[in-house]
């Protein structure tokens, strides 16, 4: 994120009965980049602290979608949270 963001050059004005600010499009820019920057840390920190998932080897998973169940699965489960 970027640094605290300067307000002293907002202006605030009555427009058709409603009170706007008035911002340069500098602070604009960079007051939307922060917004954006917040939605990304905010969508990892759902990913994050979200519902465990489970994770299990590729060919596991291609032996899983050949309808071949392989002996053995159980082992990895829960391996990603070992290995993290």
């Amino acid at each position: 994120m970027n640094e605290a963001t300067d307000l002293s050059d907002v202006t605030v004005e009555e427009r058709g009965g409603r009170r706007v600010a008035v911002v340069p499009l500098e602070t604009s820019e960079r007051m939307v980049a922060d917004l954006d920057d917040l939605d990304d840390i905010r969508a990892y920190d759902r990913a994050r602290n979200g519902p465990a998932q489970e994770f299990v080897p590729v060919a596991v998973a291609d032996r899983l979608l050949a309808a071949r169940c392989p002996i053995g699965i159980p082992k990895y489960r829960h391996q990603a949270r070992r290995e993290s």
